[in-house]
């Protein structure tokens, strides 16, 4: 529990200050939608997955809308051991 929360506190650091807080107070991990990295550009994006996914490929991505409207991507990464991971970002307010 420790680790997520910490790694929550990264995340928001490497979105800085366009980070925002979501609705129920969660760590912004990316590992679910409630959870999603808040980010405003298709290059802040980037720099996220870069960062906490340094030698992964890129496998594909989804877009995906909630009830309110929301916008959201889904990233799946391969890590070089193979293991896939999924990020979310919500890019509802993407330029």
């Amino acid at each position: 529990m420790l680790r997520h929360m910490l790694t929550g506190m990264v995340f928001v650091a490497v979105v800085g200050c366009g980070a925002r807080q979501n609705e129920k107070n969660l760590p912004q991990d990316g590992s679910s939608m409630a959870r999603a990295i808040y980010v405003t550009s298709a290059a802040e994006e980037a720099d996220v997955l870069k960062k906490w996914c340094p030698d992964c490929e890129f496998i594909k991505r989804n877009i995906i809308q909630d009830d309110n409207g929301n916008q959201y991507e889904k990233v799946r990464m391969k890590e070089p051991n193979g293991k896939e991971r999924w990020y979310w970002f919500d890019i509802s307010q993407m330029r």
